[in-house]
């Protein structure tokens, strides 16, 4: 072979390979760009499915569930204000809210200050919006102490009729399951030994329901049987 058919053939040899080289990079590259090409279309069809579910755990982030207990330090149609462990909390009342008192709604007027409550509903960006006030009814004021001395008028298992000694006031008292009868000497009796006329000494509670006796103490001995 002379030399000019052997750079002839050299020439040739290398424009097919450069050929072939050339076709299959422009094959891959097809492939990856198509491939590339439905991946993002996979990804843009997760994400508009899944744009409610996102959209529903972002609200749960910002939004939430909070609890308020403490006693209302002042109440009106349109707000309630209660004190927390960190301070006064005021709560803004919107018609929504539901006011409930042992399981049944009551209207916010039927609150009063003092009332134990358990504010639930929903902060958002550092704002609390109640949903529900819960209630007992219970005061958190201190329940005041009274000590009375007079006649019995009349005795019943679940109250005691008292005629005050000096002013002659008649005082209803309620006998509760905690009251402690006492022997004029301080020993424990039970309440069937008291009887009616019989001057007792008798220290009870006021709050808003009325007076409950803690103690009832006779002052004459009264006979115990053996």
């Amino acid at each position: 072979m002379t030399r000019n058919a052997s750079i002839i053939t050299l020439c040739l040899v290398t424009g097919l390979f450069t050929t072939v080289t050339q076709s299959v990079f422009a094959q891959d590259a097809s492939d990856s760009g198509r491939t590339t090409r439905e991946i993002k279309k996979r990804i843009d069809r997760v994400i508009e499915e899944k744009k409610q579910e996102v959209a529903g755990a972002l609200a749960e982030i910002s939004s939430k569930k909070r609890a308020f207990v403490g006693p209302i330090e002042r109440v009106s149609e349109s707000s309630l204000t209660i004190a927390t462990h960190k301070g006064a909390l005021v709560l803004p009342l919107s018609p929504t809210v539901k006011v409930l008192k042992k399981s049944e709604k009551i209207a916010v007027t039927d609150l009063a200050v003092g009332n134990r409550v358990v504010a639930l509903g929903i902060e958002t960006d550092g704002m609390f919006e109640p949903k529900f006030i819960l209630t007992t009814g219970n005061s958190e004021q201190p329940k005041k102490r009274i000590v009375l001395l007079g006649s019995v008028t009349l005795l019943e298992k679940t109250k005691l009729t008292l005629q005050t000694r000096g002013s002659n006031e008649i005082k209803v008292i309620t006998l509760g399951k905690t009251t402690k009868y006492q022997n004029a000497d301080g020993s424990t009796i039970a309440l069937k030994l008291l009887e009616e006329d019989i001057t007792v000494l008798v220290v009870a509670s006021e709050s808003e329901t009325g007076l409950t006796a803690s103690t009832i103490r006779s002052l004459a001995p009264l006979d115990v049987a053996e």
